[in-house]
């Protein structure tokens, strides 16, 4: 699928924080307060996080340091005000990693892009939920494994559920005709009486005659005969047996 055109969620996640923080507004002024350990004495603003929470490597101590304090504020006021502004700051970290793999699992499993883009989202958020539970310096990856766990479940769709062609008119096929069954069959019989033998042939030789159309036409030219040939007619023998002229030879 192609990638939606439009700003993606985390686009617009992105423009509404760096408008709320702009101009170097800080995030966290800092505290020394002992129920906030997790705030430093100079506070922390976006360019801090942009300048070393995204730049810096994985596991580089500032990088740890800056989400130990994002988790912390989202830890203490996950029910307010606060920790929802914290939690939108996480978003705007992790945006960088989630557009990207938004982009290659749309790619790869043939989802949606914009479906993916809100599983990877609702995964951070159910990241941020747990992450009470989680150790404060380890909360970037527990945030990006909850978020890729939901983006592989919606790219990872059933085959019912995977775009196909046009789809076609499925015809039922016919139930071939009773009469036509083993017309061409050679039945193998022991010994048997001429009469049964000419009615047999009389038979297959009438099933021949349906299958080519003709049926109507052998009637046609032997009703005619009958009306210059004796009236008299025997009941046990088979219709199709008197059509091929074989009613004399069996009598």
């Amino acid at each position: 699928m192609n990638p939606c055109p439009s700003p993606d969620v985390f686009t617009r996640i992105c423009r509404s924080v760096e408008q709320r923080y702009a101009h170097e507004q800080p995030l966290c002024s800092g505290s020394d307060a002992p129920g906030e350990p997790h705030c430093g004495r100079a506070g922390i603003s976006l360019d801090d996080l942009r300048s070393q929470a995204l730049r810096a490597e994985p596991g580089h101590p500032d990088r740890i340091a800056h989400w130990q304090h994002i988790a912390g504020h989202i830890r203490q006021a996950s029910e307010g005000a606060g920790g929802r502004s914290w939690t939108l700051v996480a978003v705007w970290v992790l945006a960088p990693r989630l557009r990207g793999a938004a982009y290659s699992l749309s790619r790869r499993t043939g989802a949606e892009h914009a479906d993916v883009c809100s599983a990877l989202l609702q995964g951070t958020l159910e990241g941020v939920r747990t992450l009470g539970r989680a150790d404060a310096s380890l909360a970037e990856q527990h945030l990006v494994d909850a978020a890729f766990a939901a983006g592989w479940r919606t790219g990872r769709r059933s085959p019912e559920e995977t775009p196909v062609g046009k789809w076609g008119t499925v015809q039922e096929r016919e139930a071939p005709d009773p009469l036509t069954i083993a017309a061409d069959e050679v039945v193998r019989v022991g010994g048997i009486s001429r009469t049964l033998a000419q009615q047999a042939q009389g038979e297959r030789l009438g099933s021949l005659a349906y299958r080519l159309g003709l049926l109507a036409h052998v009637r046609r030219v032997r009703q005619q005969g009958r009306r210059r040939a004796s009236p008299r007619v025997q009941p046990s023998v088979s219709e199709q047996l008197g059509l091929f002229g074989m009613r004399e030879a069996a009598r």
